[in-house]
């Protein structure tokens, strides 16, 4: 866990969760440039749950990380769709003023 770094909200921190099957010495090396540039805290809750437990916590976690990055694919495809259309129209409009 990582401190937010805004002075608004002291109490909010950042949660990082590393994938499975990384590297031993990939992981020592990110852990230690975190605690050189922040304030790293570790959580033993992971350790205290049963392995359905956290099978079914990376179930749901992957699921709103999927729906989520769904959600804003969706929402910038729709503002990319406006944007084309407005500067289609202004555009049209700029050239039968050229004229």
């Amino acid at each position: 866990m990582v401190p937010n770094p805004t002075n608004d909200h002291p109490d909010m921190f950042v949660g990082i969760i590393l994938p499975r099957g990384i590297e031993p010495r990939l992981e020592d090396e990110f852990v230690y440039s975190l605690q050189q540039f922040s304030e790293l805290k570790s959580s033993t809750v992971v350790e205290e749950m049963s392995p359905e437990q956290r099978q079914r916590t990376s179930e749901r976690i992957a699921q709103f990380l999927i729906s989520t990055g769904e959600y804003l694919a969706k929402g910038t495809q729709d503002v990319a769709k406006k944007t084309g259309e407005f500067m289609s129209e202004r555009g049209e409009q700029y050239r039968a003023n050229m004229v």
